[in-house]
């Protein structure tokens, strides 16, 4: 209903981390997104939405299969699957199976569309409102016509399969559809990204403590900041040098709590980075005297840094 992961490398009883290994690895990697995504087409409607990783974890690989949130609910199978897929279905995620959905899910779901559908007459009635009227013009998508108070014009049938609207953030650097300009006719001035470009299987690496702190020290190059302040909430602890990578972000303290609270943790360390980051000031993690193992390398650890000499062996990598 919302989206979510399908994880392939996880046993079933117990749900312990294996990762993907020989042949299951082999098999993960020679998926064809093409052939996903048509199957996919062929059997719901409307489409799915949805993207590949391969995922390294502490030296474990993990396939993770991201399906989309939709923007029209419900999904509804199309076409019959063996015993699994049935025609004019709708499959719900219940608790631990997923099954036909019942009358009080879809009652949900389409209470929910049409609330949505409310708003966004409301936000079309008060962009209206704003611009006027008589300034306002209609362009239906499918005939290619443009109506308005003064006058009409049509786009050609040919160039509408070509339009395309993206936002900002949202597209790949790959070269794409014609971006067209309105200057009393219709012409093409080239072309820009599109978002939607040939599917692959993105290979990322799990982020963990030894990699925030190491980056940070070592001054490492970092392409998604934004992630290592995310990995933040789910670690032990929140004492991690945040301040570092919201600047290679270029975030301040309020776009970062912004970031944080959409991201789901079970972790006391969520609520306690924010908390730092809230109270603006300097914080320090006090060094326990006692002589547990614990206590004894968070002090070497301290002693490290202050000496500017940290052991590689921290980031948690086998000699």
């Amino acid at each position: 209903m919302n989206g979510g992961y399908i994880v392939f490398g996880i046993a079933n009883r117990p749900h312990t981390l294996r990762g993907l290994q020989g042949a299951n690895l082999e098999t993960f990697e020679r998926l064809d997104p093409e052939q996903l995504t048509n199957h996919f087409n062929e059997h719901f409607s409307p489409e799915i939405e949805w993207s590949i990783h391969q995922y390294e974890l502490e030296e474990k690989v993990y396939g993770l299969l991201y399906v989309n949130e939709s923007k029209s609910k419900p999904v509804i199978c199309c076409k019959n699957a063996g015993n699994e897929l049935k025609e004019g279905d709708i499959y719900y995620r219940y608790r631990g199976r997923t099954q036909r959905i019942k009358y009080p899910e879809l009652r949900a779901i389409l209470d929910a569309r049409r609330e949505y559908e409310q708003q966004i007459w409301m936000r079309h009635i008060s962009n209206i409102a704003q611009i006027g009227v008589r300034n306002v013009c209609i362009f239906d998508l499918h005939t290619g016509q443009v109506t308005g108070s003064g006058g009409s014009f049509l786009i050609e049938e040919s160039l509408l399969s070509q339009l395309s609207f993206i936002k900002e953030g949202e597209f790949s650097e790959v070269k794409g559809k014609p971006a067209l300009k309105l200057i009393g006719n219709v012409e093409s001035i080239g072309t820009i990204p599109s978002r939607i470009g040939k599917k692959q299987i993105v290979k990322t690496k799990g982020i963990r403590v030894g990699d925030i702190v190491g980056t940070f020290l070592n001054k490492s190059p970092v392409t998604e900041p934004h992630e290592f302040i995310k990995q933040i909430c789910f670690e032990s602890t929140a004492f991690l040098p945040v301040y570092y990578y919201m600047h290679l972000a270029g975030l301040d303290r309020d776009n970062t709590i912004e970031m944080l609270n959409s991201v789901v943790s079970r972790s006391t360390s969520k609520a306690k980075l924010k908390e730092r980051l809230t109270n603006k000031s300097t914080q320090q993690l006090s060094l326990s005297n006692v002589d547990t193992s614990s206590a004894k390398k968070k002090r070497e650890f301290a002693m490290q840094l202050i000496n500017n000499s940290v052991d590689p062996m921290l980031s948690g990598k086998k000699p």
